[in-house]
């Protein structure tokens, strides 16, 4: 799938449309709800779910075939990821937890560069990101700048694309989420004057940023 496709099944106004349909109690099936569905004819409901699952953390059962149908599992469940934005993969890279298990890997790795034996423009990589936070040495292995990017250019590994929110306030941020996102129980009253909506996330004011 190109980018441009991808792109498009990802799109918020998508995933909008899925989880809305998803917190009904609605099971979907991939190919009743890609031709007869709110998405419309032309768009892919994995994808959708996918991101779902993945920047946001919603328990998602099914693989949305027709004995398996996606469901939520919890229609009441609220958020527990936040979107990675660049800002916040930028913060977690000067996170003094990252700071310190990198400078203990490349020490482990006697200095250089695993593939290529060089020691000059050192770089720690992640093998995984299943334990992120909570690395292993053997999660992590040093590598100089130029096997570091041929290695991800060759790999589908990539940074996760949404983070836990304990997480995210751990790097200085505050976690809020779109109203989209959340049930109805948990809107608020959007009648209501002094009803202020959530934002994405908003910085804490004099954060530090040293986990």
């Amino acid at each position: 799938m190109n980018m441009e496709a991808r792109a498009h099944h990802e799109r918020i106004e998508a995933q909008k449309l899925v989880l809305a349909d998803l917190r009904q109690g609605k099971h979907l099936r991939k190919t009743e709800y890609e031709v007869n569905g709110s998405l419309g004819k032309g768009s892919r409901l994995a994808p959708t779910v996918e991101q779902l699952r993945n920047c946001y953390g919603f328990v998602i059962s099914g693989d949305g075939s027709f004995k398996n149908p996606y469901r939520l599992d919890d229609v009441d469940q609220l958020p527990t990821r936040i979107k990675v934005t660049k800002e916040i993969q930028d913060a977690y890279y000067k996170s003094g937890h990252w700071q310190k298990i990198r400078e203990i890997r490349r020490w482990q790795d006697g200095g250089c560069c695993v593939t290529c034996k060089t020691t000059i423009d050192l770089e720690c990589h992640h093998l995984t990101y299943e334990n992120l936070f909570c690395e292993e040495i053997r999660d992590l292995q040093t590598l100089c700048s130029e096997c570091h990017r041929r290695t991800h250019a060759n790999g589908k590994l990539k940074f996760p694309s949404g983070m836990i929110v304990q997480h995210v306030r751990m790097l200085g941020f505050q976690e809020s989420h779109e109203d989209w996102l959340l049930p109805e129980t948990a809107c608020g009253n959007l009648n209501d004057p002094n009803f202020k909506p959530t934002q994405q996330y908003l910085p804490f004011s004099g954060a530090n940023n040293g986990y």
